[in-house]
């Protein structure tokens, strides 16, 4: 009974969509008057699908721009009552996509030219607060209090809270660090930046290390930049137990080092190997000392124990051996010094004398004549006036061309004078003693009296001061005597004070025999008692 019910039913509506009276739609023709019969679709829950769409369109907008800026009918959207639209989504083209993104893009790009937003008018005013441009909702959730008893921290507790926390955080790293530049708000110099597509940081105005401070071009007091280098003789070790001699060629990146067993080493200075070039060794004659001529060609050797000296060609690389005349009473080179001008070597005598030698055919010309024992001399930095002092205390002024002593003054307190050294501006005049103090005189008071007062007395070192130097730029005078170890001493110039990390207190130079700086004061080196010469690296200086 049920079974032909049902069709009944059927057939009844296969008649009535024979005669048209279905709402649905027309089954499609293909090919002569064949039809295909095809599943339909109904649309059933109308009104479930209508509520779905509201509720789509007031969580996630409506899409009527998007359709109006692609020229689409709203109707033409969804349309329920055609089957193949109503089971598929409508996907946009390529062309279409590109005419949306375009689209966004100009409704986002801001405010039209010409015209001002109140955001920007707000941002200003100069006491105005910027909003945060994004902030996570999960930030409000984080309690300070429990991370830290989770973590095992302890809390102040005036920090209990969020905000209080991230104001104690702030205050205690601009406090540290100060407050970062592009954290400074509401002022000139940042909104200046912000315009000018021109400017730099300054960061980006030099190239090296970002962390790097910009070195000054005048050496500050109180510490110096050093660093041990390997030492400068560490490839030959061939000069003996005493270092007696050290000096840096006046123009090439090489140095000599003599010692008391009659060798001298010609040294590369690179700081890293400093590679032996030639090792020259004098029979018999110890090298008490030692200097490169003026051009650089040749260096000299003198000893305490001979009446002779050799001069070393090293163009030719051969030595020569250079007699003394006995009419000239120089008995020996132990102590001579080479003028700037490269003219003359003046030797140190005996009874006050100073014998000249001409540097070219290295013949005795004439002396000059002190009171008492000589035992320091200095030229300045033309060669015209030489200085000397000795026994007495008394320093003397003698003028080169006409040789002859243009002034004379006692050096305050002393009465053994042991070493000079003048400043290569001429500024500064410093005067050791056999006590271990030394003087420092202004180079043009010491003309106006006979016992002027000097204006630094430096009382660093308490033994005799065999070795005074100034480097290349006036700012560092080197002192030391061999008579106590680590008797070595840095003073800054002008403020003049010594400076307090050199020697290092975990280092041990020994007894220093000698010192010298390198033509632009980037090295300095000490000979010393174990024969050893140690070799710094003076960093603020950066040319060899």
């Amino acid at each position: 009974m049920f079974g032909k019910g049902r069709k009944r039913t059927h057939r009844a509506r296969d008649a009535s969509a024979m005669d048209g009276s279905s709402s649905g739609p027309a089954p499609k023709q293909f090919g002569g008057n064949e039809y295909r019969k095809k599943k339909r679709v109904h649309v059933l829950g109308m009104d479930q699908q209508l509520e779905e769409k509201r509720l789509e369109k007031l969580i996630f907008g409506d899409a009527s721009d998007v359709v109006a800026n692609l020229d689409i009918d709203e109707d033409e959207l969804l349309e329920f009552d055609e089957p193949h639209e109503a089971s598929s989504e409508r996907k946009p083209s390529d062309k279409q996509l590109n005419v949306i993104t375009a689209t966004t893009l100009e409704e986002d790009s801001g405010v039209e030219e010409g015209d001002q937003s109140p955001s920007a008018i707000e941002d200003d005013k100069p006491n105005s607060q910027k909003e945060p441009v994004w902030m996570d909702e999960d930030d409000e959730n984080i309690q300070v209090k429990q991370a830290f008893q989770m973590q095992g921290r302890s809390l102040h507790e005036t920090s209990a809270s969020r905000d209080e926390y991230s104001t104690f955080l702030k205050q205690k790293y601009e406090s540290m660090m100060g407050t970062p530049r592009w954290a400074e708000l509401n002022t000139d110099s940042t909104r200046k930046s912000d315009t000018d597509s021109d400017g730099d940081d300054d960061v980006m105005q030099h190239s090296g290390p970002y962390v790097s401070k910009r070195r000054s071009p005048n050496l500050g007091k109180g510490m110096i930049e050093t660093k041990h280098l390997k030492d400068l003789n560490v490839d030959s070790n061939a000069e003996g137990p005493i270092v007696s001699v050290t000096e840096f060629h006046p123009t090439s990146t090489v140095a000599l080092v003599g010692g008391l067993n009659g060798a001298v080493s010609i040294m590369q200075v690179d700081g890293r190997t400093n590679t032996k070039l030639q090792t020259i060794q004098f029979e018999r004659f110890p090298v008490k000392c030692a200097h490169f001529s003026t051009d650089g060609t040749q260096f000299l050797v003198g000893s305490q124990n001979h009446g002779h000296f050799f001069v070393y060609d090293m163009m030719e690389g051969r030595s020569i051996k250079v007699p003394i005349s006995h009419s000239s009473e120089i008995t020996n080179m132990k102590n001579f010094s080479m003028s700037p001008d490269g003219r003359l070597i003046a030797s140190l005598g005996r009874f006050g004398h100073i014998h000249l030698i001409t540097a070219q055919s290295k013949e005795w010309l004439g002396s000059l004549k002190m009171n008492s024992e000589v035992k320091a001399i200095a030229f300045n930095k033309d060669g015209s006036r030489l200085y000397s002092t000795g026994d007495g205390g008394d320093v003397y002024v003698w003028d080169m061309h006409s040789r002859s002593c243009i002034h004379r003054f006692t050096d305050d307190g002393c009465i053994v004078g042991t070493s000079l050294a003048l400043s290569p501006n001429e500024q500064y005049l410093a005067c050791g003693s056999s006590s271990g103090v030394v003087n420092i005189y202004e180079g043009n008071s010491i003309f106006t009296s006979a016992a002027p007062r000097p204006v630094k007395i430096a009382l660093n070192l308490v033994t005799e001061i065999n070795s005074l130097k100034f480097n290349a730029s006036s700012e560092v005078l080197a002192m030391a005597s061999m008579d106590k170890e680590n008797a070595v001493r840095l003073m800054h110039f002008p403020s003049m004070t010594v400076f307090s990390n050199f020697p290092h207190i975990s280092e041990n130079v020994f007894r220093p025999q000698c010192l010298d700086f390198s033509p632009h004061s980037g090295f300095l080196t000490l000979g010393n008692n174990r024969g050893r010469a140690l070799l710094y690296r003076l960093k603020h200086f950066g040319n060899y």
